[in-house]
């Protein structure tokens, strides 16, 4: 089980295992599904919409024209991310949370969370939380693990509530009990909850019709992106991620980007002070990352105070498997800085 107070933040890498895309791909696959239709000579296209994301989109009430003039500036915009332009383009925000949540929808409908042949990160940490001596179901509940995630999509509660339901003969209610003992936070918002966590919800893999993704736009939160939170703001203005973060003894970014915004929005500079002077150690994946841009991160988290708690901070060229298993992030033992 997990003992001491452990956050897991969640990146677009840690959905990437369990057939998510990352925001970059999103948004060039969304661009070559609407710019790859056939037009004729006036420019119009030639046939009705073919693929679910049009069709998805005119079905929202967006003509074609406002589709193409948005998605030809998405192309061109270089952003990294669909929210990250739309951030910045008010006019467009509607029609971009329309993409957002068609792709996603589309993605939970064509995703895979049931178990491959080699393992992967989710099936580790369940396992991680169900393996105590003498452990019993009810015991599941005195996991101290917390999730903050920056993805839209419900993948992480889907695997939960999936490993619960088939693994403890329980009523529903009881299910429900072991999943809400988990503290999970969006921080920018999700596709919405799912039948169990609410009469409203949304069932996980939903077609992304005119219905269901105006009930996921409701849901998806687009920050303006030069918001950055004062570390003086008062306890009655402090998100429930941070205060999740602030409690932690230990954190862990599993598929994170470490883009400096969103660093902000978790206050992690104030945060990472206690950490160190507490001793604690936070952890980070950066599989695909050069060296210099690992610096870059630590530098995001450190600001200042490098060599005070350098060792205590563990940013490595991992995947998210590979880091749960290597540190004692998910373990009672101490933490052993390098």
């Amino acid at each position: 089980m997990i003992e001491k107070p452990t956050v897991l933040v969640l990146g677009a890498g840690a959905s990437y295992d369990y057939g998510f895309p990352t925001g970059r791909r999103l948004l060039v696959n969304a661009c070559a599904d609407i710019l790859n239709r056939s037009y004729d000579g006036t420019g119009r296209p030639v046939s009705t919409p073919d693929t679910p994301l049009q069709r998805s989109l005119i079905e929202c009430g967006f003509s074609w024209d406002e589709i193409v003039s948005f998605v030809n500036k998405l192309r061109d915009s270089n952003q990294p991310s669909v929210d990250e332009f739309v951030a910045n383009q008010p006019d467009y925000v509607e029609i971009g949370k329309a993409l957002i949540a068609s792709v996603i929808l589309s993605s939970e409908r064509g995703g895979s969370l049931k178990r491959t042949r080699d393992m992967r990160w989710f099936e580790y940490l369940f396992q991680r939380m169900t393996n105590a001596m003498d452990f019993v179901p009810t015991d599941f509940v005195h996991n101290d693990l917390s999730v903050v995630t920056f993805n839209y999509d419900r993948s992480f509660e889907m695997l939960l509530w999936r490993s619960l339901t088939n693994s403890y003969p329980m009523s529903n209610s009881e299910h429900i009990g072991l999943f809400n003992s988990i503290p999970i936070v969006h921080v920018y918002g999700s596709l919405g909850d799912l039948p169990f966590q609410s009469e409203d919800g949304i069932s996980y893999g939903s077609q992304p019709n005119a219905t269901t993704v105006r009930q996921c736009m409701n849901n998806i939160q687009i920050i303006e992106r030069r918001r950055r939170f004062s570390s003086s703001t008062t306890s009655a203005d402090v998100p429930k991620h941070v205060e999740i973060l602030r409690n932690a003894d230990k954190i862990c970014f599993l598929g994170f980007g470490y883009n400096p915004t969103n660093m902000n929005l978790l206050r992690i500079h104030p945060i990472w002070r206690v950490f160190v002077s507490r001793q604690n150690t936070m952890y980070g994946t950066a599989f695909g990352r050069e060296d210099f841009e690992i610096r870059e991160a630590k530098q995001h988290i450190m600001e200042g105070i490098e060599e005070a708690g350098e060792g205590r901070l563990i940013i490595e060229k991992k995947k998210c498997l590979e880091m749960l298993r290597t540190h004692p992030i998910l373990s009672s033992l101490p933490d052993v800085p390098t």
